[in-house]
């Protein structure tokens, strides 16, 4: 479960993070830095959504670092996914 609470308005929104994701076939994709208000938030609000019910209902995600960093945009099929690792850098 995500345990954090979000303020829209808040600074600590914007911090960027590292994250990592584990497939079940032993590839990882990342580390990359995302923005959590920018991508990172919907993405595991999606995942924890799918740990739950087992169901997945939007498959593509962008990930915006910051202004000075390209977007990058995530594919993903969670069935595939053996772990996601977040953390603040």
């Amino acid at each position: 479960m995500i345990e954090e609470q979000i303020d829209e308005n808040s600074e600590k929104d914007l911090i960027d993070r590292e994250l990592k994701i584990t497939l079940r076939n032993g590839g990882t994709i990342g580390p990359f830095i995302v923005t959590w208000n920018y991508g990172l938030r919907d993405f595991l609000e999606e995942y924890e959504k799918f740990l739950s019910t087992g169901k997945q209902t939007i498959y593509r995600f962008k990930m915006k670092p910051n202004s000075k960093k390209p977007i990058t945009t995530l594919l993903l099929n969670f069935s595939e996914v053996l772990a996601v690792s977040s953390v603040t850098t």
